[in-house]
């Protein structure tokens, strides 16, 4: 994730503040940690909803990507 995602969720007009901040941002890494504001408030939920792709769905779709490509002979 790019720093201006992360400051873009620090801010007060960002509409998951209401629900979760931005608990650590692994810079080299380029992703972050969300943590819920409310309980019984899930972030998985909250990231389906607002399109943020989870590091457990980038993982799966990189691995089918991955996959495909091997099947189809591409280079990877």
């Amino acid at each position: 994730m790019e720093r201006h995602a992360a400051r873009s969720l620090q801010r007060a007009s960002c509409p998951l503040n209401a629900y979760a901040m931005l608990h650590q941002y692994y810079e080299a890494e380029s992703w972050y940690l969300l943590r819920s504001t409310k309980p019984g408030v899930r972030v998985r939920e909250l990231c389906r909803r607002h399109q943020i792709e989870t590091l457990r769905d980038y993982r799966h779709r990189s691995r089918r990507e991955i996959d495909d490509a091997r099947q189809s002979g591409k280079r990877i």
